[in-house]
């Protein structure tokens, strides 16, 4: 694909590609994900429901779900063929900007920015909200070992232009330790 995707109204905070390589979503502050055909560059869906910026997009492993995390303080997955809404994670008290899926696919995991928490959604129980995680730290990234084993979520321990992180170990969930120099 080589055009201009022109669609949202406001600035656009995240893109990515379907597992299949044959689609490309892009979230924006405008409130919506929208979903483009990588062939002709047409959007295909325009997905509303957030009531706010939304600041970060993930595929479903078999690509069939998008997840969005939402200024909103919401969660939600979207179906990618009907263009609809599936599900509404609540639980975050601020602002959510990071969420990924576990391999599998029935989990989701998402960081909210100032509630510092960290909540595991699974996706095939009754009890859908079946970890939370809190920290004093604000998150920065939050990931997934490929073999599902952990998460991996990266801390801010000082405003600093070093952007130094550390490692810590919580609740099974694993901090990855990065440094930047």
């Amino acid at each position: 694909m080589s055009s201009c995707l022109d669609g949202h109204s406001d600035t656009v905070w995240a893109v990515t590609y379907s597992p299949r390589g044959n689609q490309v979503a892009s979230c924006s502050a405008d409130g919506t994900v929208k979903l483009w055909d990588v062939e002709t560059g047409a959007c295909q869906h325009t997905l509303i429901g957030h009531s706010a910026g939304i600041e970060k997009i993930v595929y479903s492993p078999n690509g069939n779900q998008i997840a969005s995390a939402s200024d909103d303080t919401t969660v939600r997955l979207w179906d990618i063929k009907t263009g609809m809404c599936s599900h509404i994670f609540i639980g975050h008290q601020y602002a959510v900007t990071r969420v990924v899926y576990s391999p599998r696919g029935d989990q989701v995991a998402s960081a909210g920015r100032d509630d510092n928490t960290v909540r595991i959604w699974d996706l095939g129980s009754e009890n859908v909200d079946m970890l939370c995680l809190a920290t004093r730290r604000k998150f920065l990234t939050l990931g997934i070992h490929r073999e599902a084993t952990s998460f991996f979520l990266g801390v801010m321990l000082a405003r600093r232009s070093c952007g130094m992180l550390r490692q810590e170990i919580v609740a099974g969930l694993s901090t990855l330790m990065v440094r930047q120099t």
